[in-house]
């Protein structure tokens, strides 16, 4: 008999970004090894705040995604930055999941997988799992409390911080094993438990073409793709760096807070070699990436146990990283000489190593990219880490 498996998620598709694709595929690669696996999420609303196409006006849905079978919940939908408003509409799910409790009585699983954050959710999750009697593995992929006080959200020496942290310690005694998607997290949770541990990064399926010729566009061309706000400053970025000068394109793919004064600053500046698109899916980024030379990944601040989605996406399409932040991420490329880092905020850094770049032939980038690869076989291997996340999750039955 299959092991039974239930992941509780408030991300999963049609939803888009990192988070709903990275569980998905999760849920696929753990089906592929014979688990009996089925969600339970919220309805679609990620992240626009708001029920998407098919999901309004409802309670429940159930439905099948790419084979996996999902039962969504409502919620009250925010994308709001108002803690308040988002506290609420997190205990709002956090109500709705007691109406799956009989689906979970009846299925009786054998793990439930909970994804966390949301804190609320993941903790009422957590209980729930151990009223049906299933082990639970807790999926931690940002540190929360500690994350919203690095982001200026709560106060550490708060109530609203205090009264967190007991939340979270509370469903850390509740969980059975713990996943984490940096090496910062794993050491995170070494501090508050003794329990099974596992590094899951967020790896994407290799899809380059290994034996592919390198050819330089006549210009180079390097892309960002991804939320366009004051965390990731790429306005700045198109301030201070002279693409035109530099000839290189720079290509800008996403939506957010600082699309709008990018717009506005190529209006004004229509020559400056730097082009907006609108926000695609992630299969169709990913068909775009192989068409460009490198990529930056920026973030102006730190924040422990982060460690960006958009790393994995890259170099499973072998293309180099401009890596503008802490962290992580910046220690991952520089060990892994998977492109050039620089530390957040520094732009005459980042600015110094896209001039590098840009004097680079197809000899040279060649060399860079078969560096990529050799990590992506090695350090970052997608089949490997999905037969060892079978292995850790087929060690806790014992």
């Amino acid at each position: 008999m299959s092991t039974k498996l239930t992941i509780i998620t408030s991300f999963f598709p049609p939803e888009r970004g990192a988070a709903p694709y990275r569980i998905l595929n999760t849920a696929k690669e753990l089906k592929s090894f014979g688990f009996d696996v089925d969600v339970i999420t919220t309805l679609a609303n990620y992240p626009l705040g708001f029920f998407l196409k098919g999901y309004r006006w409802r309670f429940f849905k159930k439905e099948l995604i790419e084979g996996i079978l999902c039962r969504r919940y409502w919620l009250f939908p925010s994308n709001s930055n108002n803690p308040i408003v988002r506290f609420f509409s997190m205990l709002s799910y956090s109500y709705s999941l007691l109406f799956a409790i009989p689906v979970l009585l009846f299925k009786k699983p054998d793990f439930i997988l909970i994804q966390t954050p949301p804190l609320i959710a993941g903790l009422t999750a957590s209980i729930i799992a151990k009223l049906v009697g299933s082990k639970v593995i807790l999926n931690v992929s940002d540190i929360w409390p500690l994350t919203a006080s690095e982001l200026g959200v709560m106060n550490r020496d708060g109530l609203l911080f205090k009264g967190f942290s007991i939340m979270e310690n509370l469903m850390y005694e509740l969980s059975d094993a713990f996943i984490g998607q940096s090496e910062e997290t794993i050491e995170y949770l070494k501090e508050k438990t003794k329990k099974p541990l596992f590094l899951y990064r967020n790896l994407t399926k290799p899809y380059f073409k290994e034996n592919a010729s390198v050819n330089l566009n006549a210009k180079k061309k390097i892309v960002y793709a991804g939320l366009l706000g004051f965390a990731q400053g790429v306005f700045k970025i198109c301030k201070s760096i002279d693409f035109k000068n530099l000839e290189i394109e720079f290509h800008i793919y996403g939506n957010g807070v600082e699309k709008c004064l990018i717009k506005d600053y190529i209006k004004h500046n229509p020559k400056c070699n730097i082009f907006l698109h609108q926000t695609v899916s992630k299969e169709e980024i990913q068909n775009k990436l192989l068409f460009f030379d490198a990529t930056i990944i920026p973030l102006t601040q730190k924040i422990y146990g982060a460690f960006p989605s958009k790393i994995t996406m890259a170099i499973a399409s072998a293309l180099p990283i401009f890596f503008s932040g802490d962290g992580e991420g910046y220690k991952i490329v520089k060990e892994f000489n998977l492109g050039y880092a620089s530390k957040a905020g520094d732009l005459n850094a980042l600015k110094k190593n896209i001039i590098d770049f840009s004097k680079l032939d197809n000899q040279g980038l060649k060399k860079l990219r078969l560096n990529i690869i050799k990590a992506v076989k090695t350090n970052f291997n997608y089949a490997d880490q999905q037969v060892l996340l079978n292995q850790f999750i087929t060690n806790l039955v014992k």
